[in-house]
């Protein structure tokens, strides 16, 4: 959180210290961010949450898992200059394909759904996949 909030070097610095984010300048001292947070919960990490573009304070901070991470990260992909809010759907630039896909499994590996060029359909597969989970 420091580092991507203060360190100008860090490849992270242009998403967070350089579109302004900061924290809590109490969590300085870690006995304050211990405090306000707690210990850190086995498999979880920190997350901006309910404002994924707001500053690190105990208001706007939870532990999440990695799949309430994924959930709450930007979802606005690019297609040229399209933009995609859908959750579970994004634009694979590299393979120029659209992808649905299922929440993060392990680590930063995903089960895709379907791989195409049809965005209507990759929505399609993730809202179903959806209603199947209900």
């Amino acid at each position: 959180m420091k580092r991507r909030c203060r360190d100008k070097n860090f490849v992270k610095y242009p998403e967070y210290g350089g579109k302004g984010i900061t924290y809590d300048p109490r969590w300085e001292k870690f006995k304050y961010f211990l405090d306000d947070m707690g210990e850190r919960p086995e498999g979880m990490t920190l997350d901006r949450y309910p404002d994924r573009k707001g500053n690190y304070c105990k208001s706007n901070c939870r532990w999440a898992t990695p799949t309430e991470q994924s959930n709450n990260r930007n979802l606005t992909y690019k297609k040229g200059k399209a933009k995609n809010p859908v959750k579970g759907v994004r634009w694979h630039s590299t393979k120029n394909t659209w992808i649905s896909y299922k929440n993060i499994v392990k680590g930063s590996k995903v089960e895709v759904l379907y791989r195409g060029k049809d965005f209507f359909e990759a929505v399609c597969f993730r809202k179903s996949y959806e209603l199947k989970e209900l």
